[in-house]
């Protein structure tokens, strides 16, 4: 009974750093990928728009 406890303890303080750390990739993530969603929204899609028009 002691080793799986052990174990568990063990494993707990990963598992929280690894879940920190992919909340924060995820968040960083998310706002990274709307900043250039944005970005191409405005530089990429507009042009192509405008090309469509102009043919």
């Amino acid at each position: 009974m002691r080793r799986p406890k052990l174990s568990l303890k063990n494993l707990s303080w990963p598992v929280v750093w690894i879940v920190i750390g992919l909340l924060m990739f995820w968040a960083s993530l998310i706002s990274g990928c709307v900043t250039v969603y944005d970005q191409t929204n405005v530089f990429v899609i507009e042009p192509v728009v405008e090309l469509e028009i102009e043919k």
